[in-house]
C-alpha cells in the first residue's frame, strides 16, 4: 500500500510512471488488475488530478463524508432551503480550510534523512562534534 500511496500521490507524471511501472514489476501477481488501474489514471492520479477542480475529493470516503452530511440535513424535514444551503457552505469551507492546511504543510521544505541533513550545516557539525 505505501508503494501504491507513493505513486499515487506523486505530482510528476514521469515520477509517478517511474512508480507505476516498478509497481507492476513487483508486484506481478496484481498486473492485470494494475494495467486495468492504469487506464483510468486520470481519475484518480494526483499529478493528473491536482490541477482539475474536485473540490479536494478525490477518494470515495469524501464523498461518501460528505453525502452523509447532507443526507444527515435533508432527512430533517424542518430544515429551510437557506438552512441547507449554509450548511454546504459550511462544509466546503471547512474542506477549503483543510486545503490551505495541507498546501501550507507541503509547501515546507523538510529533509528526512538525518545523512542528507548534514550537508546544510557542516560548519555546525564541526563545531558541535
Amino acid at each position: 500500500m505505501n508503494e501504491f500511496y507513493k505513486c499515487h500521490n506523486n505530482i510528476v507524471k514521469e515520477i509517478f510512471q517511474q512508480h507505476f511501472d516498478k509497481l507492476i514489476i513487483d508486484y506481478s501477481n496484481s498486473k492485470n488488475y494494475l494495467e486495468f488501474l492504469y487506464k483510468t489514471k486520470t481519475s484518480w492520479a494526483y499529478c493528473y488530478t491536482a490541477f482539475k477542480f474536485t473540490e479536494s475529493m478525490i477518494a470515495t470516503s469524501r464523498i461518501e463524508s460528505m453525502n452523509a452530511c447532507l443526507k444527515r440535513l435533508l432527512h430533517n424535514s424542518n430544515i429551510t432551503i437557506y438552512d441547507f444551503v449554509k450548511e454546504i457552505h459550511v462544509l466546503l469551507d471547512r474542506h477549503d480550510k483543510e486545503n490551505e492546511y495541507n498546501f501550507w504543510r507541503l509547501s515546507i521544505p523538510s529533509i528526512k534523512n538525518q545523512k542528507k541533513v548534514n550537508f546544510l550545516f557542516t560548519k555546525v557539525n564541526q563545531c558541535l562534534q
